[in-house]
């Protein structure tokens, strides 16, 4: 099986699992979030948010220290499935601030979804 073929079973699959889920080549949805916390080391800074709806945490450790984003400052994450022969596809989140400016992404499984709705 070619990896289009896999990604699209893989993709009906997550898309009845969550509507916070974008299959390749569709728009992602933006999810709203917070800033919770910031922990600058000495290359990235650390940052903690927390969504809205949920109040469901997610951890994110390369963020550029030259962003202008503080704590308690809204945000949103795009999560997006990515090309993959594995039976559980990941899911790349990625967060941004609310002028649209990429801060960081993680990878994460499609069972840890329910812990970002």
């Amino acid at each position: 099986m070619n990896h289009t073929a896999l990604a699209s079973q893989n993709v009906k699959i997550i898309w009845r699992e969550s509507e916070n889920v974008t299959p390749i080549n569709q728009p992602a949805k933006k999810i709203s979030c917070d800033v919770l916390s910031i922990a600058e080391g000495k290359t990235w800074n650390n940052i903690v948010v927390q969504r809205k709806v949920s109040k469901k945490r997610l951890f994110f450790g390369r963020a550029k220290k030259d962003l202008d984003i503080n704590v308690g400052d809204e945000a949103y994450l795009e999560i997006e499935m990515m090309p993959s022969e594995l039976p559980e596809t990941p899911l790349r989140v990625t967060l941004y601030d609310m002028n649209g400016v990429k801060v960081d992404w993680t990878i994460i499984q499609p069972s840890q979804i329910d812990n970002i709705r």
